[in-house]
């Protein structure tokens, strides 16, 4: 019975064990977490103020809008399959989990944080992604970035 007990124990803590980090590549970021913005200054700088403003549709890389309907969501995903310099793309997908489209083929995510961060496609097309649903009437948001203005690495990214 000791024994039994033991083992137990140690198959429920394997079995609710969280992982010890997720990969910025396996969220899902829904229509009031995803944003085109002015930004100020352009790129976080280390523990200087970055306030957002003018929250609006976000852009693809040919500068049309595109608007996340029905459960529809983005997801960050690592070009050529691997983090190599920290370059991200961003694809979006309908309510099933359907691939409908590449908004951003490349990118750096900069100003890393718990509220969130910027995808820059590298052409100054910036995509602020929010960590919460944001209030649909949002006029602005301010925070620290621990880093900055290089883009975040790939160990951040990784261990988001």
């Amino acid at each position: 019975m000791h024994l039994k007990k033991h083992f137990i124990i140690f198959v429920l803590s394997i079995c609710f064990v969280p992982p010890s980090f997720a990969n910025i590549v396996q969220y899902r970021f829904y229509a009031n977490q995803v944003y085109d913005v002015q930004r100020s200054p352009t790129f976080p700088l280390a523990n200087q103020p970055f306030t957002l403003t003018s929250f609006h549709e976000p852009y693809r890389a040919n500068v049309t809008s595109y608007k996340l309907n029905n459960g529809e969501y983005i997801q960050l995903f690592f070009v050529n399959g691997i983090c190599k310099d920290g370059l991200v793309g961003i694809n979006r997908y309908n309510d099933r989990g359907d691939l409908l489209e590449t908004v951003q083929a490349r990118g750096h995510i900069y100003g890393l944080t718990r509220e969130g961060f910027l995808h820059d496609n590298d052409n100054n097309i910036g995509t602020f992604i929010s960590t919460h649903h944001l209030p649909s009437n949002i006029e602005n948001l301010t925070y620290l970035a621990p880093k900055g203005p290089e883009a975040e690495n790939c160990t951040a990214l990784e261990n988001y």
